[in-house]
């Protein structure tokens, strides 16, 4: 439809109001960014969060193409991630049928009845990020998209709300959605977060000890590993506290509002500062990537053996606190593979074997993090006399989830 005049205008808020009257709980228009091929989509939480909802487009004047509107609509929908579409003139409303060519005429628009679940539709994502970049254009520097939109929204007790819509959104899929958009972000605010593949490789392993019900990381970020594991641990009890460290004032306060997104938590404990050198809260399962290929600002001793860089003080120190302190119950920690074959780290694969740290060592082919560094994942409990060491295939996903392959029953043996 058009926007050339008031009468258009007005017509479309009146659809709009009966939309909401219908049970919808959020009405967006499209745009040319999101180009769902229609003039509304309407959205409401259906069954185990999946949308609920229908594309809508209005048409005024005589003209009326109903084979070209029931493909454009079909079309529509499809894109929009929901299952109905309305063809609504001044006077008649059309209810396109499943199978996409043909309209039912119905009096009214059809009433849905949202559940309880939030909605947990990616496409709803899309489709309101532009609406809420359109309102806030004006104001936000470029790559200011995804910290506009965590500073907008609204989180409690694993849901969280979006400005303007009284819908109530998953949490888990909120941080899908950031994470997914995260990696391709030009923002310095978000530099260096974890990616999905990321979040899937230390939430897969930190599911091999099920009854962790602390989580702790030195190198918080926003937190989304830590809170990627606790979603997949839920089933087993589930993590109670997090703890961590974020040097990055501002990520640090985005980290916090992203806790709340989490369902069953009892606290999220986050401190402002440097991990390096400082007392680490204890807790059953220490999970991390530290920074890679950053130098210390300083070589320190520990335990003897001399580290130059975040990422073997990591491991070593996690293996220290395990195996000698016995504070934790088991790390898993993502680094690049550099100090596993180079000559001056030999000390640090000395003191790993001698301790009897490493339970598992794996080669990641390829994942989605954000460098192009070559990575391992390792796997640190105590009394461990022989480590699984090896290359995991391009099937990696489903060998760490347990659909394919037995690397997991071989990690949780």
């Amino acid at each position: 439809m058009g926007r050339s005049s008031d009468k258009e205008a007005q017509f479309l808020s009146t659809v709009k109001d009966k939309l909401i009257a219908a049970g919808y709980q959020a009405v967006l228009e499209s745009n040319q960014q999101t180009n769902p091929t229609c003039d509304l989509v309407a959205y409401a939480s259906g069954s185990n969060g999946v949308a609920m909802g229908t594309a809508v487009e209005i048409k005024l004047g005589p003209n009326l193409n109903i084979e070209l509107e029931a493909a454009n609509l079909d079309l529509a929908r499809l894109r929009a991630g929901v299952p109905n579409a309305l063809l609504i003139t001044e006077t008649q409303i059309f209810d396109l049928e499943e199978e996409g060519t043909t309209f039912t005429l119905v009096d009214q628009i059809p009433r849905v009845f949202p559940e309880k679940s939030p909605l947990a539709s990616q496409e709803f994502f899309r489709n309101v990020l532009w609406q809420i970049a359109d309102e806030r254009r004006g104001t936000m520097e470029p790559g200011g998209l995804l910290p506009t939109l965590l500073d907008a929204i609204e989180a409690e007790v694993g849901v969280i709300s979006l400005p303007g819509h009284q819908i109530k959104v998953d949490g888990a899929a909120f941080r899908e959605f950031f994470s997914s958009k995260a990696a391709s972000s030009r923002s310095r605010d978000l530099e260096g977060q974890s990616s999905r593949d990321t979040q899937l490789v230390l939430s897969s392993l930190a599911s091999i000890f099920p009854t962790t019900a602390s989580i702790f990381d030195p190198f918080f970020g926003l937190g989304l590993s830590s809170y990627a594991a606790a979603d997949s641990l839920r089933g087993d009890g589930g993590i109670r506290n997090i703890t961590g460290i974020e040097i990055n004032p501002s990520i640090y306060e985005k980290a916090k509002k992203l806790g709340k997104t989490v369902k069953g938590l009892r606290s999220v404990d986050l401190r402002l500062g440097s991990s390096i050198g400082q007392e680490w809260p204890v807790s059953d399962l220490l999970l991390t990537e530290p920074p890679l290929g950053l130098r210390l600002p300083a070589p320190m001793s520990l335990g003897g053996v001399t580290v130059r860089d975040f990422e073997t003080y990591t491991v070593l120190r996690a293996a220290l606190e395990i195996c000698e302190a016995e504070s934790w119950k088991a790390a898993v920690i993502l680094t690049s593979r550099s100090w596993l074959s180079r000559d001056r780290d030999q000390a640090l694969r000395d003191k790993l074997l001698e301790i009897g740290a490493v339970k598992a060592i794996l080669g990641l082919p390829g994942i989605k993090s954000n460098t192009s560094i070559p990575l391992a994942a390792i796997v640190i409990t105590r009394g461990n006399s022989k480590a699984i060491v090896g290359e995991l295939l391009e099937d990696w996903r489903e060998q760490l989830t347990g659909e394919i392959g037995g690397v997991r029953d071989l990690l949780i043996l």
